[in-house]
């Protein structure tokens, strides 16, 4: 699995994921420049974003997978992306981070977390980064 910054010429696949996972599209000025994107070879398999704020918090956001990808794949890559996008906010001085996510695999990785919430089929976690 690699890394790497979101492109321009990214969007039209990622809205493509958005449009399979039921929301609407994303326009291009919506994504930071801390959005990066998994690809496991050529395929890319997820992305997120990572929201610098004013404080000692970041916010993960806008995390969506391939659904072309296996389930193994995206959970893979969203594991990865994660890690890689708390990482840049330690490196940024942030301490805390905050996210929002329908994605099962969030409530998976988020367990290591007594901070995490599920309601309605989405799960609101926080922790230091």
């Amino acid at each position: 699995m690699i890394l790497r910054e979101f492109k321009p010429e990214d969007l039209e696949a990622i809205n493509s994921w958005w449009v399979a996972a039921g929301y609407g599209q994303m326009p291009l000025e919506a994504f930071p420049p801390t959005t990066l994107i998994a690809f496991d070879g050529s395929m890319p398999i997820a992305a997120g974003s990572n929201y610098l704020t004013d404080s000692v918090v970041c916010y993960i956001d806008n995390l969506v997978s391939n659904p072309e990808a296996s389930a193994e794949q995206r959970k893979k890559a969203v594991y990865i992306l994660i890690e890689a996008l708390l990482h840049h906010g330690k490196l940024q001085g942030k301490k805390f981070w905050s996210a929002h996510s329908k994605l099962e695999v969030i409530g998976e990785w988020t367990k290591k977390f007594k901070e995490t919430q599920r309601a309605e089929g989405h799960y609101w976690f926080t922790g230091e980064v």
